[in-house]
């Protein structure tokens, strides 16, 4: 999708798939793009553009060439699908739409609904929507008594003919050819816990909870009405340890499907009270859809780690996967996703195209950047865990990628993972790849093997904020944030070459330069220069505020440029040279010219000159709430990647800046009077950050520290503590 003539968005959250009623293939959408794929081979055989973000497909009953596409601002379009003809588009204003199922007539639809008309809190209700291309016709069923913003939400039709809707703590089940006695004819049931997830299948619904716990019931319907929960269970399934994301009824109404966080599809039997596991899935499992009836039982799975699986379970196989970008996910902070810091090009030079980034469950992610759809990743797997052994102790979390870099020639790889927990060590791996496997092949999207050859767990003592490779894959430098750095020197072993400890000081990144001579730490206050041929440190400067986060790339002539959260400063070892006020939050050069993102409120991209003379500028508001990383592009040697976080999903935007210019700009802002009021010249105008490391005394008066600038004889505002300076008195600083 193109956003403006300067970026295009790649990749995207998929959205629940769903079977073309022949089996024949699997549609599923990734923001304004549909896709149909081959149940066979999993092959993409066809794509296409809607006309707004679809939320949620539905195929129209008995019908395998159109489907009801629907935005979750309740925009729907009925759609052909071979060839991908729009039939009509309809708008339902008021509503936001939180599920829709295909029902037992061609044009006949069930869709949950929250009742907004510019409330915050409203009613949700079920309804039923008859769409054809003339008019769209919604018939509410029942609302809720109060007015709440849900939840857990779930919808649906038994191939009995029984409707299910749950709402939070509360499930609704009716025969839709009694809705003609109004909402009498709907038959409640309460529960003390949320219903995460429902099933149903002649007469028989099957429950879950957000504890993990699954109910079975029978005949609700032959109940009065209200009922609890307690009174209707005739069966409690509990294994899971967390809520239930998804339940499905095989072709018996005695079998079961399961899935969770934990990355497992259970399947219970019913009749034996027995289970089975098909474990290792990629990810934790957020929708399973039942395949058509045939010889053996299918079902399309959607993983967390934004892949579709189709699942043989008959001969417990996996016929294809088709993957997304990894999505960020919320929830139990023990299985949250950490986003990878430095996502990087893969190798970092070469003819190449493929990008690294996070992935999911210890996983890391490679993807072709040059598809503008999709860039189909292949995964990496570094931490593997068999989740069907090991949930037995809910407290203890998965492993996560949170690091990977590379040597130029992608021969060396290393990576640290871990649960980024207090107790829980972080383990630094070292891997080579297998000599056959050729890293400079772009003719396929597949992934070289690398073998695993050193890991050290426990390196850091904390989780690792910075891991860096030399380019000829000799060093290995990894910092954390209790002021620890590390460099391993990586040859026929891995060994620790040196080992250092700033007290007092947090790491923020750490970069080793370009020639593979030296390693930079930038600390919170200030930045370090370690030689790897002495092993020692050659040089440092003072940074009087404090540096949150930050990140360095290289000019040609070798100085450094920082971006923190205070400044963008150019700087030679001893000293920053040249800076500008501000918040930034990453920064990449190109041919000396400087690319940065920058936070105002909101994110917007900047380039300058080695001299920081602004050349362009461009919000980035519309393309993202979050931004995670900016990398040079595969593609073109002149292009940027940006990757963020765009409404809860992780989307890389592929941007040209030659396209932009100074007034090619979605604000209102004029670039050269911003750059005035923010830019402040380190040495000439002094505002909150030390300009150079040539301090010559400190002292103390009536107990407040001053600090003198020693070329200028200028009095400096500091609001260092004294502390900041012990360690500092051999260097000729004296308190």
């Amino acid at each position: 999708m193109v956003v403006s003539d300067a970026f295009h968005r790649i990749g995207g959250a998929i959205k629940q798939p769903v079977f073309t009623n022949d089996g024949k293939a699997v549609l599923f959408s990734i923001a304004n793009m549909v896709y149909t794929v081959n149940a066979r081979s999993g092959a993409c055989t066809q794509k296409f553009e809607a006309p707004m973000n679809v939320a949620h497909i539905a195929m129209l009953y008995e019908s395998s060439q159109q489907i009801l596409m629907a935005s979750s601002d309740s925009v729907f379009v009925l759609q052909g699908i071979s060839p991908p003809v729009t039939v009509a588009t309809h708008t339902l204003s008021g509503y936001k739409l939180l599920e829709l199922i295909p029902g037992s007539s061609r044009d006949t639809f069930y869709a949950i609904l929250s009742d907004v008309k510019g409330k915050a809190r409203a009613k949700t209700c079920l309804a039923r929507l008859v769409v054809d291309s003339s008019a769209l016709t919604l018939d509410i069923i029942r609302r809720t008594e109060r007015s709440h913003r849900p939840q857990h939400t779930n919808l649906v039709l038994g191939p009995d003919g029984m409707l299910v809707a749950t709402i939070d703590h509360t499930a609704w089940v009716l025969d839709p050819a009694e809705l003609e006695y109004g909402p009498e004819c709907v038959h409640v049931i309460s529960h003390t816990r949320p219903f995460t997830a429902v099933a149903c299948s002649d007469a028989t619904i099957a429950l879950g909870d957000d504890l993990g716990v699954i109910r079975v019931l029978r005949d609700p319907l032959d109940v009065p009405s209200p009922s609890k929960l307690k009174d209707l269970t005739v069966q409690l399934l509990p294994w899971h340890t967390g809520p239930i994301s998804s339940l499905l009824f095989g072709p018996s109404p005695s079998e079961v499907y399961s899935g969770g966080h934990e990355g497992v599809l259970v399947s219970w039997n019913l009749v034996a009270s027995s289970s089975d596991f098909l474990p290792r899935l990629g990810g934790s499992i957020i929708a399973m859809v039942p395949g058509p009836e045939g010889e053996t039982v299918q079902v399309a799975v959607l993983c967390s780690d934004n892949a579709v699986r189709l699942l043989d379970l008959t001969h417990r196989s996996v016929v294809f996967t088709y993957r997304g970008l990894a999505q960020p996910t919320t929830g139990h902070p023990a299985f949250q996703v950490y986003p990878i810091q430095n996502p990087g090009l893969y190798p970092p030079k070469g003819p190449h195209r493929r990008v690294l980034t996070a992935g999911t469950a210890g996983s890391l992610s490679l993807f072709d950047a040059t598809e503008h759809v999709n860039p189909a990743p292949s995964r990496l797997a570094v931490v593997t865990r068999n989740y069907a052994t090991d949930v037995g102790d809910s407290k203890a979390p998965p492993a996560h990628a949170h690091w990977a870099c590379f040597s130029a020639d992608g021969a060396v790889m290393a990576s640290a993972d871990g649960a980024g927990r207090p107790g829980v060590p972080e383990t630094t791996r070292v891997w080579f790849r297998e000599s056959q496997h050729a890293m400079h092949d772009t003719s396929s999207t597949s992934l070289p093997r690398f073998c695993l050859v050193a890991s050290l767990s426990g390196l850091t003592t904390d989780v690792p904020v910075a891991m860096d490779m030399s380019a000829d894959g000799a060093w290995l430098v990894v910092a954390d944030r209790s002021g620890a750095v590390k460099i391993l020197s990586i040859g026929d072993t891995v060994e620790l070459a040196a080992s250092f400890m700033f007290e007092d000081y947090s790491a923020i990144t750490a970069r080793v330069n370009p020639d593979c001579s030296k390693v930079h730490v930038l600390f919170d206050h200030q930045l370090v220069t370690i030689d790897l041929k002495t092993r020692d440190v050659c040089a440092h400067f003072l940074l009087a505020n404090r540096q949150k986060a930050g990140s360095i790339d290289y000019l040609s002539d070798g100085r450094l440029v920082l971006a923190t959260n205070k400044m963008l400063a150019v700087a030679t070892e001893d000293a920053v040279v040249d800076a500008i006020q501000g918040i930034f939050t990453h920064v990449c050069v190109l041919d000396d010219t400087i690319h940065v993102i920058v936070r105002t409120g909101t994110f917007f991209y900047a380039s300058l000159t080695s001299a920081l003379v602004p050349l362009a500028r461009h919000s980035l508001g519309k393309f993202g709430t979050f931004v995670e990383a900016l990398l040079p592009s595969p593609a073109n040697p002149a292009g940027l990647l940006i990757l963020a976080i765009d409404d809860g999903e992780r989307v890389l935007f592929s941007m040209d800046p030659a396209s932009l210019s100074s007034n090619d700009e979605d604000d209102d802002e004029d670039m050269d009077a911003d750059t005035a009021t923010r830019r402040a010249m380190f040495g000439a105008e002094f505002d909150d950050t030390v300009p150079t490391a040539a301090l010559e005394s400190v002292t103390t008066a009536s107990g407040v520290l001053a600090v003198f600038d020693g070329p200028t004889h200028a009095l400096l505002p500091t609001t260092l503590l004294a502390s900041r300076f012990v360690g500092l008195l051999a260097d000729g600083i004296a308190l």
